[in-house]
This record gives structure tokens, sequence and C-alpha cells, in this order.
């Protein structure tokens, strides 16, 4: 469902992390791993992680319901829970919205990704259909605006108080001759 980008590579656990490695040009020739999964969609059934764990008097207790094998089901597992983190400004306390990156000022895709993850989960797929709908927003002439914007100016400030002291007269006429028979 999600992979990194063509310049990736691996790094086994525990990495010791230098404060000094922000500052050094990294080697190219070290990123030489493409497109590595970082979230996957599995789907069967699952094996319980509580198998010959748990006492038998418990496993076969049938207010417990316990079961060594799920139904057919499906998961998404995310390599990095960092994708559901929102990052703050600790100084005022305020936090930026899921997915913006405060440094670049970028806004990354987190919140839809997760939103569609959960729609799937949920079997709602009509929903993600028209959550990735694009609406195009069409700009305003600049130069036709340059032209006639007295017009413009004047039809939009106009026209709304001569309409509205149109339905005012016509009203009082109305109440005029309802109450005057």
């Amino acid at each position: 469902m999600l992979f990194s980008s063509q310049y990736s590579r691996l790094l086994t656990s525990p990495v010791q992390i230098s404060l000094g490695t922000i500052t050094a040009l990294p080697d190219e020739s070290q990123f030489n791993r493409a497109f590595l999964p970082t979230a996957v969609l599995l789907s069967g059934t699952f094996k319980s992680v509580f198998t010959n764990r748990i006492p038998a008097q418990i496993a076969k207790n049938p207010d417990i319901a316990f079961k060594e094998v799920s139904e057919p089901t499906e998961m998404i597992v995310i390599s990095d829970g960092d994708i559901i983190r929102n990052q703050v400004q600790y100084s005022s306390g305020r936090s930026y919205p899921l997915g913006f990156d405060k440094y670049t000022g970028e806004q990354y895709g987190n919140k839809e990704f997760l939103m569609n993850c959960v729609d799937y989960l949920c079997d709602e797929s009509n929903l993600i259909s028209v959550r990735s709908r694009e609406l195009k927003i069409r700009l305003l002439d600049r130069t036709k605006i340059q032209e006639n914007k007295l017009q413009l100016q004047l039809a939009n400030m106009i026209l709304p108080l001569l309409i509205i002291l149109g339905i005012g007269v016509i009203r009082g006429l109305m109440r005029k001759n309802r109450y005057t028979k």
C-alpha cells in the first residue's frame, strides 16, 4: 500500500544516532534499495498469539469463547507510528495538522491515507471514491476584473440592496392591501 522512494537504505536495529549526521552529506552509494514496503494490507485467517499460552480451563471456557484461528479478516500494518502523529510547537502549544511538516511547510497526504484505510477496513468503498475526487477551482480572469472593476463593485454593493428594498416594498404593499379591506 505504501512504499519508500527509489533512494532508500535499510538499517538494522539497533542503530546508533548522532547529531553529526545532520551536517554530513549522505553517501549516495548507501541508498541502493528501492521501494521498500512501509504499509501492507494483510487478509486471510490469522493464528492467535495466545494459542498454547493460556491454561486449558480458560481456553475451553464458553464465556471467554477463545479462538485459536480467526475468521477471515483484513488488517493494515504500517511500519512507522509517526504517520498518525501531529507535529507540535512546544513553545506555544500549537499543534500542526496531520501530515504537515513544520520545517519544510509541506502538507503530505497522511490524513487522506489513514481515512482511506479506515474506510476500506469498514468496507465502505463508496466513500473512498467520493473522497478521492478532486475539485478544480476556476480562478477569475484578472484582466476582465481590472477592466470592469467599477461595474463589478457597484453590482455587488447596490444590487443586493435594491433586491432587499424591492422585497420590502412588495411586502408593504401586500400588507396594506390585506389590512385596508
